[in-house]
């Protein structure tokens, strides 16, 4: 369930500090009215913990939603997997909820390399791509690194819809770490690369 007071639009982290706003798996800054992060001793609404920014931010979104006043934007002081997904829920909460496992799923590939789900990995793979300055679809990215965060983030928040739809589209960009993740997991299952469980 969500309320009448989303979604929010993303802004970026420096444009923010004089408006209320959500921050989702960052800091605080002097705007900001709720804070949706797993980092350590961030103040996240109590019930909503979880282990990944983005669960947090769906936690949130089942809730209602209801704590953020006034704050109209959303934001983050930095790009990545758990970021993207969690700042997408709050953004477009509608279709975030319809494929909330897969999103999470990619946020738990992204921050901790963990993925029961092999179309949430590419998709985390396709997102780091997306923010490699030898890799990434999007050229040349700003040498500063806040300008860097909000290009991402604008791009990601366009593109994270067509690739949840079909993961094809964005194949160019896992494909290659997809492959090699193939072969390190074809070496476990040959016993080639035997593994040492340490219960203690």
């Amino acid at each position: 369930m969500t309320d009448a007071r989303l979604p929010l639009r993303f802004s970026a982290y420096d444009e923010t500090a004089g408006e209320p706003n959500v921050v989702v798996d960052g800091s605080p800054n002097a705007g900001t009215v709720v804070v949706l992060s797993h980092w350590p001793g961030m103040p996240t609404p109590a019930g909503c913990e979880a282990d990944s920014s983005c669960q947090i931010a769906f936690r949130y979104l089942d809730r209602g939603a209801d704590q953020h006043g006034e704050a109209r934007v959303v934001t983050n002081n930095h790009f990545d997997q758990d970021g993207l997904t969690g700042v997408y829920a709050l953004v477009d909460p509608e279709s975030a909820l319809c494929r909330r496992a897969l999103l999470e799923g990619l946020a738990s590939a992204g921050d901790f390399a963990v993925a029961s789900d092999r179309t949430a990995a590419r998709l985390s793979m396709a997102v780091a791509a997306l923010s490699d300055p030898e890799r990434s679809p999007l050229g040349n990215l700003p040498e500063a690194y806040d300008q860097r965060c909000a290009l991402l983030y604008d791009a990601g928040l366009r593109l994270l819809p067509t690739w949840l739809e079909d993961p094809q589209r964005c194949r160019e960009l896992w494909a290659e770490e997809d492959a090699e993740l193939d072969a390190a997991e074809a070496l476990v299952a040959s016993g080639k690369v035997p593994i040492d469980e340490h219960p203690d």
